[in-house]
């Protein structure tokens, strides 16, 4: 089976060969199936000298912006794997969870992102993820495929421009899952896989001055156009106070 990697990356040109580059690296996927998009000349110049074995890519500037790029990047149809550029690892449920319940390491990357690929194509769908958070008591031994939330930090699909298309500034990884379960009426996620990133505490990408604020006006903006698929509720832990609970309203 063929794939691409795509990891999108912005002021991290140092953070992403310590962290998502060393952790493909280390489940020995190959250099030349992974492409880096980076925002402009001035980030490529920053990137390319540290990564020359890399097809590294200039895109344009903007979660927004530069996912659907990536999108338009790819051919209908292509099978591709989406990385966030601070991951540190990625682990997976114990299978002997009766004697142990823990987290353990991976026999094979590979062979994971096949399966998820091949869950795609058996149910019919475009869309794989993996676990939200790293908490092995929450996780299961289980492939799902009714609405549950893909993170943004590694997900899979079937390129389908029109549905993969978002509009959200943030929360865009919600966005996306609502939009192919819409369409597809499925979605896959292999519930024992699970990455380790500090998610909204690594500097650059998208976090900054203003990241409070457009997660404020996204999350709302996301109620507002999947009322019968999203809710919110509140948490103190979050970014904004209140966090997206995806659920399936039947008409």
């Amino acid at each position: 089976m063929n794939y691409r990697i795509c990891i999108p990356s912005y002021k991290r040109h140092k953070e992403l060969g310590e962290k998502t580059l060393k952790t493909l690296e280390k489940f020995k996927i190959d250099k030349s199936i992974i492409d880096i998009f980076v925002a402009n000349q001035e980030e490529y110049d920053l990137y390319k000298p540290l990564y020359p074995e890399y097809n590294i890519i200039i895109g344009i500037k903007g979660l927004l912006e530069i996912r659907n790029f990536i999108t338009d990047y790819y051919e209908e149809g292509q099978y591709i794997l989406s990385f966030d550029d601070d991951i540190t690892d990625i682990k997976m449920k114990n299978p002997k969870e009766w004697e142990k319940s823990c987290l353990c390491e991976i026999d094979n990357l590979h062979q994971e992102i096949e399966l998820g690929f091949k869950e795609c194509i058996d149910n019919n769908t475009i869309l794989w993820g993996i676990f939200p958070c790293d908490n092995h008591m929450m996780m299961k031994n289980k492939i799902s495929t009714h609405l549950l939330f893909c993170g943004g930090w590694m997900w899979g699909c079937i390129i389908d421009k029109e549905c993969l298309k978002i509009n959200l500034k943030e929360y865009d990884d919600y966005e996306r899952t609502i939009k192919v379960f819409k369409k597809y009426d499925k979605v896959i996620r292999l519930n024992y896989l699970c990455c380790k990133t500090k998610y909204n505490k690594n500097k650059g990408g998208a976090c900054g001055p203003d990241r409070v604020e457009r997660c404020k006006i996204s999350i709302q903006e996301l109620v507002n156009m999947y009322p019968d698929y999203v809710k919110l509720i509140d948490k103190k832990a979050s970014i904004t106070g209140q966090n997206p609970r995806l659920f399936y309203r039947k008409k």
